[in-house]
């Protein structure tokens, strides 16, 4: 369930190294959105969806970037995601990679929904907005645009460029910063939101790819999917609160 009611808070921490870097405090905002600080160093701990929304958009507001979502999209690598970036690390191919991070979307942070279609020797991502995330809609889309490139730059190098890149909100003030990012000239008010790449890249594999170790990862991811499945108890909030 992309929606999921419970979120890992962990998720936050390159919002708050965008923050950080730019000298904006973080504790009132934490305070703000009823989240410890020492919760971002549990990787168990968990919180409300609507406690996430509501710190990002006062960490948006602080900011005052209108490139936010590109920002922190870029602030994303596999090893953030724990178990989950090991077995996408360790997926057959890129095509299975992305597969692997969507299906676990609830350890991913996702917002969003995304589509996988195919178009001649093409393929490409589909980004839709929907009514929870509200105005955070275009931010959440190039936030995931941005991230997912950001993790195949990383894996197979900085050369890996998309045939083309378009958004259905308006440009920024600075559109350059998005074509300058993505290699490629970005199109905004575009009919749908999308991450288009060759077929030949969603066909490659990896380095580190091992297909036993990847269904070792996946299987501990499907366990701590269902471990977020299960509803905060009393003692969840007092340990919390401790």
């Amino acid at each position: 369930d992309m929606l999921h009611p419970l979120r890992l808070a962990y998720g936050l921490v390159t919002v708050i190294a965008v923050l950080e870097a730019r000298g904006r405090a973080v504790e009132p905002l934490l305070a703000a959105a009823d989240i410890p600080r020492f919760a971002l160093e549990e990787p168990s701990y968990r919180i409300r969806f609507e406690q996430e929304l509501r710190f990002i958009r006062l960490a948006l507001n602080a900011l005052k970037l209108p490139s936010a979502g590109l920002v922190i999209g870029r602030e994303f690598h596999l090893a953030l995601f724990g178990v989950l970036g090991l077995a996408a690390s360790c997926a057959p191919t890129v095509r299975d990679m992305y597969r692997t991070i969507h299906t676990h979307s609830t350890l991913a942070w996702g917002c969003i929904e995304h589509t996988f279609w195919r178009d001649g020797e093409d393929e490409f991502l589909s980004f839709d907005e929907n009514d929870a995330v509200g105005d955070l809609g275009s931010f959440f889309i190039e936030r995931d645009a941005a991230a997912m490139l950001t993790l195949l730059r990383q894996t197979f190098g900085p050369e890996v460029t998309p045939q083309a890149v378009r958004f259905r909100h308006l440009p920024p003030p600075d559109a350059g910063e998005y074509d300058a990012f993505f290699g490629c000239r970005v199109a905004f008010g575009a009919a749908r939101n999308e991450l288009r790449l060759r077929r030949a890249v969603w066909d490659t594999p990896p380095p580190q790819a091992n297909p036993m170790s990847y269904r070792f990862f996946d299987n501990q991811c499907r366990r701590l999917t269902a471990v977020m499945d299960e509803p905060l108890s009393y003692a969840d909030v007092v340990r919390s609160r401790l």
